[in-house]
């Protein structure tokens, strides 16, 4: 009787509390959470992090601590933010989001609002298709709308078997996860008021589809208000996202490693001189790129002087009379010019390295021993300038330096 009662309590506490997730490939998931989207908006809305749309009256709003895409009254009026970073997909595994949203002024007819993972592509969200409240899911440009009357598990208006009544317009924490592998299923799901995960819809793929769920599965997170005819300034309302993947921290199965030097070249005393400059390709292979590049190890110095060298890495200075090539055409998303000059002041410095090896060639430093994580996203430059420190040595002549660069990339 005692092992009856165990079993039916530890069925309980697993299955029907929801106190844990169980994956779309029916894992229970002991594993942790890998993020890759992370980030507040009590300080507001940081280009940092986001990009900002808006058209006509639109706008993107901080209030209350929270992100606010406002449409404004315009018919045409429009206001999206966007993570910059994209959910890394890795394989078998189950990829997630969790967002705060609330829709402050319910929905319209003639309007769209959603807020979830998706881009002008795929994805899949949660919001309003007019005046409904309703789950998105796009596939190759093409929109499925689902509305809440039509949802397969819940449709969570009080009469569905969670007895969860969803209020829109109040904040509410949703979870989206996939597992893709180009035909896993969609799940949706809400946090009741009572602490339970309620998984309202599931869009089952498998055995249903010959082409992938997604033409690519790296999304980024978005929330967008669109009016498309209508005068109602819709207000979509976020306090916080998060997203990654269910995986070891530590898997970096999947990654490819590249390194690359400069050319020596000759940098006179106190004048910043380009060394070398990579680009994260936009395209690669013909499709559109949404491969992140993390350095694991920056380095460089003179060849053949004790003289100081500081190293500046810089993101997205402004180079003139560049001439990139591929790092690997077919393996690698990146090109490099060792040519160029650079602008003094343009970019943003995100790591600098004082290198002296006493005569003795260029240095390398690990960037996972020093906890610095750099990394450049598509359509992103990374330029590497040389400068000596005045004072070391009486003007000796110009000396021979390079740069070296390793970095993942992480497909």
């Amino acid at each position: 009787m005692k092992m009856f009662l165990f079993i039916i309590t530890f069925f309980y506490i697993c299955h029907i509390r929801g106190n844990g997730f169980v994956s779309v490939f029916g894992d229970q998931i002991a594993s942790g959470r890998d993020d890759h989207i992370s980030f507040n908006f009590q300080y507001g809305v940081s280009p940092y992090d986001t990009t900002t749309t808006t058209a006509s009256t639109g706008a993107l709003l901080t209030i209350n601590s929270m992100a606010v895409a406002s449409t404004g009254i315009s018919p045409t009026g429009a206001a999206s933010l966007q993570s910059l970073r994209n959910l890394r997909y890795r394989p078998g595994h189950e990829g997630y989001v969790f967002f705060t949203a609330a829709f402050l002024n319910g929905g319209a007819a003639n309007s769209t609002q959603w807020i979830g993972l998706f881009n002008s592509v795929d994805g899949m969200a949660v919001g309003f298709s007019g005046a409904t409240f309703s789950i998105l899911y796009r596939k190759n440009s093409v929109d499925t709308i689902i509305n809440q009357e039509n949802f397969n598990m819940d449709e969570i208006d009080g009469t569905g078997p969670s007895g969860f009544n969803i209020n829109p317009t109040n904040l509410n924490i949703f979870r989206l996860s996939y597992g893709w592998l180009g035909a896993a299923s969609l799940k949706f799901q809400v946090l009741s008021t009572t602490g339970q995960w309620i998984t309202f819809h599931i869009i089952q793929l498998p055995n249903t589809i010959n082409t992938p769920s997604f033409t690519n599965p790296m999304l980024p997170m978005q929330m967008a208000a669109t009016n498309t005819g209508n005068t109602t300034d819709l207000r979509i309302a976020s306090g916080s996202w998060d997203s990654g993947a269910i995986s070891n921290i530590r898997n970096r199965a999947g990654y490819r490693t590249f390194t690359i030097n400069s050319n020596p070249i000759s940098i006179p005393n106190n004048t910043e001189t380009h060394l070398i400059t990579i680009h994260n390709k936009p395209t690669f292979n013909g499709v559109a790129n949404k491969i992140e590049l993390r350095f694991v190890g920056l380095g460089g110095g003179f060849l053949d002087s004790s003289k100081n060298l500081l190293l500046k890495y810089i993101k997205n200075a402004t180079v003139t009379g560049t001439a990139f090539s591929d790092v690997n055409t077919s393996a690698s998303v990146v090109e490099f010019s060792t040519a160029g000059t650079f602008t003094i002041g343009s970019g943003t410095v995100v790591f600098v390295q004082l290198t002296n090896s006493g005569g003795n060639g260029s240095q390398m430093q690990l960037l996972s021993q020093s906890r610095a994580e750099i990394i450049l996203l598509p359509g992103e430059t990374l330029t590497v300038t040389g400068l000596t420190i005045t004072g070391v040595m009486l003007a000796p002549p110009p000396k021979s330096a390079i740069a070296v660069l390793m970095w993942e990339e992480r497909f």
